[in-house]
């Protein structure tokens, strides 16, 4: 009975972990070991799945098992191409991985793979180019951003009928549901924000336009819109739980022209504007563009970005880049517990702000050194990520300007405040042992290109991209920032665009449980130890007592017997002194 107990005590734990019995075959039937815990690098030449630490290769899907060979709507009619063009990789931390599958086509795809054995499950048909994705663990839901729209030049696919389309994660084989904020027949730009610690609001932005869209995540329907001042449009923003505050980088017209506000001519992309900030501003209209690449960090770049409640939809204060510099792109920490603002100052200087309570300002704790050394005007400051817990709070930077990273340690910053602000030195690493002339990543001032950074949570290991060598860099870390070292490259990974850690949430918590268990374990084994101990000390004082106790009491037996042999001769002497003085009378 106990054996059967035991069986039936072990699939339902399978199933509930799972989900289903199916997963959990799939799961069990693996021999390769599985593909959770590992780092999944999304790149031209497919999918590539390793452990922790590099060295071992899990599953290799190349680009025909992973992508399609497709008609290329940007080439000469005809041209075919077979590259993977995968987009902002998701998981749910239960069953899935999800990613965007853009072969350039007037069809865009989710591709689903399982977590568990890297293998490809299922594509589903979504908006055309769906470009960013969120998961939502309290809903189980996939949303998806969609970038094309339906256009003489781009058509799209029969699904094709919203801004945001959302997947249902336990029931892939339904068909997304649509949400429509602002047109769907428009060609817009567009992210937005869906978190559980605001779960009956979500968030839409576009790069068209200076409104933010409040949908109902529950009937997906348009709730209310919010005009968010001193910007053309929304797109780049960071998010922090902790006082539910959004940070949204604005926007603006800009002038063109080595003069003018963006230092060099525009490439054939100005027409005339109205520039209404920066040295250039005018009333009168002047060539130049508007909202586009060649503004982040120009002279008109000034207005930093704005703190948003989500609690109240209103304004809480207007935030600027460290040193007077234009340009301003905001990064949350991993638990919103810090919100970075980066500026197009060439990437020397990062601002650090501090999230207090819901509806008060942020508070500014100081500054990061990064040193990248750009011109003023580019953002060489690229990517950055956080390792957050196992006594760890560090921040990595990479930069597409240069071929090393930064360490910084942010513990520095927990003391910090308004009037003691911090100033903190990152320590850099070399991701070549030899010098590399050229920069191993493509600089883009859009941002689209970008050196990624991505930790392998719970581990010692953070890795960082090379897209143009075609190398993937993995970092060790040590005791100190010092002591952090690129412990292996790895080759031939054509133009790596995305690296995910895959882990499933249920097996860490087993695993941390599994931790305190054995720290308990050792806390009872030590306090038996120290039982045992005291046991064998007790025994041994009592022994040292009895002993003691035994020679006391024959002391006290040989004191008695002196002291009545003692009183017997003074006695006798008594008898006989009297005695003899009776005979002396």
């Amino acid at each position: 009975m106990k054996l059967i107990a035991a069986v039936v005590a072990t699939v339902a734990t399978l199933t509930h972990a799972y989900s289903s019995h199916w997963e959990a075959q799939i799961y069990e039937d693996t021999k390769n070991g599985h593909t959770t815990k590992s780092m999944w690098v999304f790149a031209q030449d497919g999918i590539h799945i390793y452990s922790a630490s590099g060295d071992e290769l899990l599953v290799r899907h190349d680009k025909g098992d992973a992508c399609h060979a497709v008609l290329d709507p940007w080439s000469s009619p005809g041209t075919i191409q077979d590259e993977c063009w995968h987009m902002d990789p998701i998981h749910d931390g239960e069953n899935y991985v999800f990613v965007g599958n853009n072969d350039w086509t007037e069809n865009g795809y989710v591709d689903v793979f399982s977590m568990w054995t890297g293998r490809k499950l299922t594509s589903i048909a979504v908006c055309s180019l769906p470009y960013h994705m969120e998961y939502s663990p309290n809903r189980r839901e996939v949303w998806v951003a969609c970038w094309l729209r339906p256009q003489p030049e781009n058509t799209s696919n029969e699904t094709d009928a919203g801004t945001i389309e959302v997947i249902q994660t336990q029931a892939l084989g339904a068909i997304p549901t649509s949400i429509d904020t602002h047109g769907f027949d428009a060609h817009h730009h567009s992210d937005f924000v869906i978190d559980a610690s605001i779960p009956d609001k979500a968030y839409e932005f576009t790069m068209e336009n200076s409104t933010i869209y409040e949908i109902d995540p529950g009937s997906k329907v348009l709730r209310q819109t919010i005009q968010i001042p001193k910007t053309v449009g929304i797109y780049e923003h960071a998010y922090s739980p902790v006082n539910k505050h959004l940070y949204i980088r604005t926007y603006g017209c800009c002038s063109c022209g080595e003069f003018k506000d963006t230092r060099e001519p525009c490439e054939g992309w100005e027409k005339d504007v109205i520039v209404e900030f920066g040295p250039n501003a005018s009333p009168d209209p002047q060539p130049g563009i508007c909202n586009g690449k060649f503004c982040k960090g120009s002279l008109a770049d000034v207005n930093g970005l704005w703190e948003f409640d989500t609690q109240t939809n209103t304004h809480v204060a207007q935030h600027f880049p460290a040193n007077d510099a234009h340009g301003a792109k905001p990064f949350a920490s991993s638990f919103g517990d810090y919100i970075l603002i980066g500026s197009g100052d060439g990437g020397n200087a990062v601002k650090v702000l501090k999230p207090g309570k819901n509806g008060e300002a942020s508070t500014n704790v100081g500054i990061i050194n990064l040193d990248f050394g750009a011109d003023v005007g580019q953002h060489a400051f690229s990517d950055v990520d956080f390792m957050e817990g196992d006594n760890r709070n560090i921040a990595i930077f990479t930069s597409t300007l240069n071929n090393h990273v930064v360490l910084v340690d942010m513990s520095d910053f927990d003391n910090a405040t308004a009037a003691n602000p911090a100033s903190v030195n990152g320590v850099d690493l070399d991701l070549f042992e030899t010098e590399q002339e050229d920069i191993s990543v493509k600089h883009d001032i859009r941002g689209i290109n970008i050196r990624q950074i991505r930790w392998a949570v719970g581990t010692d290991y953070v890795w960082v991209s090379s897209p143009l060598t075609e190398q993937v860099h993995v970092i060790k870390l040590g005791e100190t920032l010092d002591d952090a070292k690129v412990v292996r490259t790895l080759d031939e990974i054509d133009n790596s665009r995305h690296f995910l850690w895959v882990h499933n949430f249920e097996e860490d918590a087993l695993m941390i449980q599994s931790e305190r268990n054995k720290e308990k374990a050792a806390v009872v084994s030590e306090s038996i130890g120290l039982l045992n101990n005291n046991t064998e000390t007790a025994k041994t004082f009592g022994i040292i007592g009895i002993v003691l106790s035994c020679l006391a009491l024959f002391i006290s037996i040989f004191n008695l017997a002196n002291s009545r042999k003692s009183g017997g001769i003074s006695q006798e002497k008594k008898v006989c002194d009297a005695n003899d003085d009776e005979g002396l009378s």
